[in-house]
């Protein structure tokens, strides 16, 4: 079945949930009830990346939790926040442990990777596992590549989303 964007958004939203950490608003997928597995996303991204990874999760045993980072998908944008890795991992921290999650295996993409590292740093006895798909390990060598550069600059980067046409938006709704 062919579902137009909002109505894929809204799908998404109603799968989720709200909650705050670290003073900022964002949102969850959350499902299963075994040992819970974090899905950090990259930029830009959200939680939508992974929502059928959550779904599969659930069906075999485990706890699949997806979280938006501030700024990204439903979550807030503070103007305020500090947006560098380190008190985004921190962020992460806040996050986990509102959402009551103890230990975790967790499970990085993209810019997730080196938040994801720096969590997983500084709080290894709460890792059970990592698994790094695609992401960036050096981040002292990184260079934002050209389709990230709108997303730096305030207004930019919703502007830009808002004028870019989703040809494979049936292929999303699935």
């Amino acid at each position: 079945m062919s579902r137009n964007p909002a109505e894929v958004l809204d799908l998404h939203r109603i799968s989720g949930y709200f909650f705050s950490a670290g003073g900022v608003r964002s949102f969850c997928l959350d499902s299963g009830s075994g040992e819970p597995v974090v899905c950090l996303h990259g930029v830009p991204s959200s939680s939508f990346l992974y929502r059928k990874v959550v779904a599969e999760l659930a069906a075999r045993g485990l706890r699949g939790v997806a979280l938006d980072l501030p700024g990204m998908g439903l979550a807030n944008r503070p103007v305020d926040f500090d947006y560098s890795w380190s008190v985004l991992a921190a962020w992460i921290g806040s996050a986990l442990d509102d959402l009551g999650i103890q230990n975790c295996h967790l499970l990085v993409h993209d810019m997730g990777g080196p938040i994801g590292f720096e969590w997983a740093i500084s709080h290894s006895e709460r890792v059970l596992s990592l698994t790094v798909l695609n992401t960036v390990v050096d981040v002292d060598g990184f260079r934002r590549p050209w389709a990230m550069y709108p997303f730096s600059i305030r207004g930019i980067g919703e502007a830009w989303l808002t004028l870019m046409r989703w040809p494979a938006w049936d292929l999303l709704s699935d």
